[in-house]
């Protein structure tokens, strides 16, 4: 019983590690994604002034521009199915919590259990000895 109450504990601690990374990844992600916005800020706010040089570096900042947004577009992709599989983990590790709470249970009721044999087990002893004469 001990055995099956450690695997499930072991169970939610592995699951529990597995969801952290994928916080992780997911929280990375969202970086990329907001590092990919603020350069897009920057090139607009770089079309938006008048240099002298314009007209030389139009047609490399749009391209830029496009390179960002189709990078954005995967980027938010990909957000999503990490956000799907951080779900899946999470709802993994809220099974596999359930899990060990239902072992912990079994095993309590086990220990109250053999508890209660060992008492009654003592109290037919006790009672099947003679009292000691006088």
């Amino acid at each position: 019983m001990r055995s099956r109450t450690h695997k499930a504990h072991r169970l939610v601690s592995v699951q529990a590690q597995i969801k952290r990374a994928e916080e992780w990844k997911l929280a990375d992600i969202e970086r990329r994604l907001a590092a990919g916005e603020a350069a897009q800020r920057e090139l607009i706010a770089a079309l938006n002034e008048n240099h002298a040089l314009y007209d030389l570096f139009i047609d490399t900042i749009a391209r830029r521009l496009r390179a960002l947004a189709e990078e954005a577009s995967r980027t938010r992709d990909a957000k999503d199915a990490q956000a799907r599989r951080l779900l899946a983990c999470a709802g993994r590790l809220k099974t596999a919590e359930r899990l060990a709470k239902a072992a912990d249970a079994e095993m309590q009721g086990e220990i109250e259990k053999k508890d209660l044999l060992d008492l009654l087990e003592s109290l037919v002893v006790h009672r099947g000895r003679k009292p000691p004469a006088s």
